[in-house]
């Protein structure tokens, strides 16, 4: 009875397996547990990383904007739009991030604003917000535009380099742990024949 062609190559991919030293089998099995490693590790980096920067981001640009919104409260209740004008635009100097600012009183009504010539909005573009209080009193509302563009690229380049890094170091470990493994088992595999005395 003539053999089946799947039992034929069944039997000779086992014996192929068979002829495979285990230190070789080891190997690749580490190896490929430790890519899986460098992945996973990547992956964390990511989530860990940007969720880690974006929140300290975002909280750095909530307090810029409360601590303009005191820096502007008193010109507003006073009524000194110039004042406030310059406040604005002294403070914001510093923040190449602030793309827009504009401030409305407690009725909605608008009272000025700063922009940069090349204002845009888009994605990359985040709204914080700040009521203007004054003695316990709402006298206003400031809204701050920020490009986030800029951080964000920063960020994912943090994030890129931060997944080189875990997997040059997972990658070296494998390296390691392969290397030895392989020692082990052919001074393992080396037989003495035993002499004639």
């Amino acid at each position: 009875m003539a053999t089946r062609l799947p039992d034929l190559l069944n039997s000779e991919l086992i014996n192929t397996s068979m002829a495979i030293p285990f230190w070789l089998k080891l190997s690749i099995v580490i190896a490929l547990g430790i890519l899986f490693g460098i992945w996973f590790a990547g992956e964390s980096t990511r989530k860990l990383d940007s969720d880690y920067l974006l929140v300290t981001i975002h909280k750095n640009m909530q307090r810029t904007t409360t601590l303009l919104a005191e820096l502007i409260a008193e010109p507003i209740v006073t009524g000194d739009t110039a004042s406030t004008e310059a406040t604005i635009s002294q403070y914001v100097r510093g923040w190449p991030e602030i793309s827009y600012v504009h401030v409305l009183d407690e009725n909605g009504h608008f009272v000025t604003d700063w922009q940069k010539s090349t204002r845009s909005f888009g994605p990359g573009i985040r709204k914080f917000e700040q009521v203007i209080e004054y003695g316990d009193q709402n006298f206003g509302i400031l809204s701050l535009y920020a490009d986030m563009n800029p951080v964000l690229s920063a960020v994912e380049q943090h994030i890129s380099r931060s997944r080189r890094q875990s997997g040059f170091i997972l990658l070296s470990i494998t390296m390691f742990i392969v290397f030895f493994v392989n020692f082990f088992a052919f001074k393992g595999t080396h037989v003495e024949l035993p002499t004639d005395d």
